[in-house]
């Protein structure tokens, strides 16, 4: 192994093995970055692996670069059998990260901040689009069991040399053998691809820890000069079907669509329903097969006779979501919003779905195996709220759409509880979103449905607004639910445009209104929109 003169500790120094206990700082990935390089290194390669030593004080740094020192490398018989070095470089990287432990970053990855708070972390991964996942960046602990299944898969199943080498050794790999392990810890798709190889470049966000610049310096340059073509083209055939989306859009509003004199445009028919002992099985107007309570009369009867609910939200997040967002669902009920966007997110995204209703998570769970996107989706049976505590739940089994924790008051909810009957009562624990997202991640959409106290679940997440971690936010803020929680919500609703958010509201079509003030918002809305500034 050949260490570059570019002020790099030797890559031969011994890597000793810290502990989640004994590292002051907690973390549980060694400090150690890998990198793979070519006999011929460009400068841009050189700067990049230079920028990440100067962001990781302490840190080693080790370069792997022809002729590789193989004892004890696992994957070592097939060196010779790469008919690349990208393929040669995929199998030094799994070795690498899985012997001595650490982070494994591509040489046309620029980082931008460190990666400590990474670190705490047992692995992590992340995606380029959702659907495959990259092996350009990822970190795991020293003899890492997710590292371990890669190297076994390879050794129990030689691959075809001659095959593309995304399926070979690379993301597709990754996907195919990681994509149900319970233990992979994957982070947003901009966390270091803020743009994909097909898209213009863009600068990164405030929460992206590098940019993968997609220099392919494996590709032979004539190679490369093809796909930049090909890029170009694509890129001026995406710009025509813009403007000519656009100028129909203008139509559209001008004239008066079908989609907008009706207001309420649902897509596709629904395609029925069964019964499932007392509950009911229901196709929705965009295909998902959903699990809901016979006895509920609060949102099964709209979803199961217009097969959808809240259909301008739920357009905005289908035009908003791409492959590798995250997606927080608070007060999540049976799970309309998580089913569309579990499937927006792809397998590699995110979706993280709080309700501390038992019996509407049920449905849930049956909702996502029944569309087999239960890969994706991370499943918390809690409340929301400022403070880690106990709470009560109230809710009746008729009205199971709507709960109140015992905090407030709610006029809605008492002439509910006394129409309906039948109260229950459970007892919950409440869960603060800054602590669930340890450290500031881009989390897409957070959504918030919790029956008037939505202050409570924005005021537990004040780090994650305040540092601007996301993007958009969506919450009800309706006076009749809230009654007299409503100024409360009112006043954090404030707090957050003053973090740097602007106030909206989406239209029959699921396109963003900006408004002029959240009283405007709400007009004509019951759920009001936050976008970043």
């Amino acid at each position: 192994m050949t260490v570059l003169t570019c002020n790099l500790p030797t890559a031969s120094a011994a890597v000793s093995a810290r502990s989640r206990e004994d590292d002051e700082g907690g973390r549980m990935i060694e400090p150690v970055l890998h990198f793979s390089i070519g006999a011929h290194p460009n400068q841009d390669q050189l700067r990049n692996i230079e920028t990440a030593r100067e962001l990781h004080p302490g840190w080693q740094v080790k370069v792997w670069q022809d002729p590789v020192e193989t004892t004890g490398f696992l994957l070592a018989k097939y060196h010779t059998k790469a008919q690349s070095g990208s393929q040669l470089a995929d199998l030094i990287r799994l070795d690498a990260v899985y012997s001595q432990g650490g982070v494994y970053l591509d040489s046309d990855v620029r980082l931008i901040r460190p990666l400590d708070e990474l670190c705490v972390h047992k692995n992590f991964f992340c995606s380029e689009d959702g659907y495959n996942l990259t092996n350009a960046v990822f970190g795991a602990t020293k003899q890492s069991p997710v590292i371990k299944a890669l190297i076994d898969k390879l050794l129990a199943e030689e691959p075809d040399w001659s095959d593309k080498i995304i399926f070979t050794t690379g993301p597709a790999f990754f996907a195919r053998v990681l994509q149900w392990r319970q233990d992979v810890i994957i982070l947003p798709r901009e966390s270091f691809y803020p743009y994909n190889f097909n898209e213009p470049p863009c600068l990164p966000l405030h929460t992206s820890y590098g940019v993968h610049e997609w220099a392919g310096s494996w590709v032979p340059t004539e190679q490369k000069h093809k796909v930049q073509s090909a890029f170009s083209f694509s890129t001026g055939i995406s710009a025509i079907k813009r403007t000519i989306k656009g100028f129909l859009k203008q139509m559209a509003v001008k004239y008066g669509s079908t989609v907008e004199r009706g207001n309420k445009y649902l897509g596709p028919s629904p395609g029925g329903s069964y019964s499932f002992g007392t509950d009911l099985i229901v196709k929705t107007s965009r295909g998902f097969l959903m699990s809901l309570s016979g006895d509920d009369l609060s949102i099964t009867p709209e979803i199961a006779l217009s097969g959808t609910y809240e259909e301008p939200e739920l357009r905005f997040i289908q035009k908003t979501l791409r492959g590798g967002d995250f997606f927080v669902d608070v007060g999540c009920n049976v799970g309309v919003f998580t089913l569309l966007a579990a499937r927006s997110v792809g397998p590699f995204g995110r979706v993280f779905s709080f309700d501390p209703n038992c019996e509407v998570i049920l449905h849930l769970r049956r909702s996502l195996v029944m569309n087999w996107v239960h890969d994706r989706v991370k499943v918390f049976e809690c409340a929301v709220g400022q403070v880690a505590e106990t709470a009560t739940l109230r809710y009746s089994r008729f009205s199971q759409g709507g709960g109140n924790l015992g905090k407030g008051a709610s006029l809605t909810f008492d002439r509910t509880v006394e129409g309906f009957g039948d109260v229950v009562e459970r007892e919950t624990r409440t869960v603060m979103l800054d602590r669930v997202f340890p450290h500031d991640i881009e989390i897409k959409i957070l959504k918030i449905d919790v029956e008037g106290f939505e202050h409570s679940v924005l005021a537990g997440a004040q780090r994650l607004l305040r540092e601007r971690s996301v993007r958009f936010l969506i919450l009800e803020l309706l006076e009749e639910v809230a009654s007299e929680q409503h100024p409360l919500n009112v006043r954090a609703v404030h707090e957050v445009i003053d973090y740097g958010y602007r106030v909206c509201r989406v239209d029959a079509t699921g396109q963003l209104v900006r408004c002029s003030s959240v009283r405007e918002a709400t007009n004509s809305s019951r759920n009001l929109v936050l976008e970043r500034l």
